[in-house]
């Protein structure tokens, strides 16, 4: 009988689990929590990082096609609302003006500068503060004369540059 009794007693021991068990495993739950969180917040960091540089490259590659239609002689400055942003623009010569040839070799009708743009794009309700900054070149361009000459020397209503 004793022997049934301490065989009792050994399994009414293992029956449940202890204290420390649970304390270590809350242990373990809460490191693996604290892993998964942190991970997850870096990764919604790196998409919010990713999402505004992508906004700003797009921004800034309407911006140039924009520009590349302006002539930095005749607009040398300006500010134009866009969707979402302000573009401003402030261009100088880096180059002096050049007076420009024909096909054959005649003087044409324009002098023709390089000009260094430099850009700001504004976002948001503050004004003035810069959200993408960048230089472009440019070439601009100047008529100096109003000859009808065509490309070929002769007078008349040819379409010389």
């Amino acid at each position: 009988m004793k022997r049934i009794d301490s065989a009792l007693v050994a399994c009414s021991r293992q029956a449940g689990i202890s204290l420390l068990e649970v304390l270590a495993a809350l242990v373990i739950l809460s490191l693996g929590a604290t892993v998964a969180f942190t991970w997850f917040g870096q990764s919604v960091s790196a998409m919010s990082r990713l999402k505004n540089e992508e906004a700003s490259l797009l921004a800034k590659n309407e911006a140039m096609e924009y520009l590349r239609a302006i002539n930095p002689v005749a607009q040398p400055e300006g500010l134009v609302e866009m969707p979402g942003y302000q573009l401003q623009w402030r261009s100088h010569p880096i180059r002096e003006a050049v007076h420009t040839l024909t096909v054959l070799g005649t003087a044409s009708r324009y002098d023709v500068s390089l000009h260094e743009l430099d850009v700001n794009l504004t976002r948001g309700k503050v004004a003035g503060t810069p959200w993408v900054q960048f230089k472009l070149e440019l070439a601009g361009y100047l008529q100096v004369s109003s000859s009808s000459a065509s490309i070929f020397g002769a007078s008349g209503g040819g379409t010389s540059p």
